[in-house]
């Protein structure tokens, strides 16, 4: 994975009040879980004492993940608070502490800062749409690197052969440009697959400008857009 960005790790519906969840992202096993303000928080599924699944543990009601083999409490920052064996009033070490991640949560999706720590991180880029566009998800692992996914958003010669019944249809086998921009960290793609009448194919600079949104719109490093309607993307 390409450090220090932003990644999309997980739905908002996945990680509910009350109950840390815990998941592998970018081969790290992490546990999630909502602080009483409902913001999530991310850390390393690794109790630091003898690394037990902090997922396994439950959240208190002084608002901290207690590991489920000795009890030691963290807080949202990752420190730990309490440790049952040294008593109420006893003082944890210092460096009894987890990793945690910064998490930022919109759009019904939930996004790790992964790579250095910084601060006053700048939230991650999202789409132009309407906010009264509904959202709606499922998960499918395929034993694929993440960039041949975005090799594959970026072909548009692939639609006629492929998706020839839905929005490759109509034998539009020809592949006029397509027009593509680049701003800051947006690519933005026009596609003007035709049928073909003989004619080679035309250049970028020969195709008229876009008159209408693009077809697809991808954020680096890893989320894209495919405009397939106004109303269905």
């Amino acid at each position: 994975m390409i450090r220090n960005q932003w990644y999309v790790v997980l739905e908002s519906r996945e990680v509910p009040q009350g109950k840390p969840v815990g998941v592998t992202r970018m081969g790290e096993k992490l546990v999630f879980w909502r602080n009483r303000q409902g913001q999530v928080i991310c850390m390393s599924d690794r109790c630091p004492h003898l690394s037990a699944s902090l997922s396994q543990g439950k959240i208190t009601s002084q608002d901290r993940l207690a590991c489920p083999f000795h009890a030691f409490e963290y807080d949202p920052s990752g420190q730990c608070r309490y440790i049952p064996a040294l008593g109420r009033n006893g003082e944890p070490p210092k460096a009894m502490r987890v990793h945690t991640y910064p998490t930022y949560e919109a759009h019904d999706f939930i996004w790790i800062w992964w790579g250095e720590p910084r601060t006053g991180l700048n939230p991650p880029r999202w789409f132009d749409i309407d906010e009264t566009f509904s959202y709606s998800g499922y998960h499918e692992q395929w034993p694929v690197h993440y960039s041949r996914m975005i090799e594959n958003q970026m072909d548009v010669m692939h639609l006629p052969h492929v998706h020839y019944n839905t929005i490759g249809r109509g034998q539009r086998v020809v592949v006029d440009g397509p027009i593509v921009t680049l701003e800051n960290d947006i690519i933005r793609m026009w596609v003007y697959n035709r049928p073909d009448d003989g004619t080679p194919p035309r250049k970028p600079e020969e195709l008229p400008p876009p008159q209408r949104p693009p077809f697809l719109e991808f954020i680096f490093p890893d989320i894209w857009q495919n405009r397939i309607t106004d109303d269905l993307r």
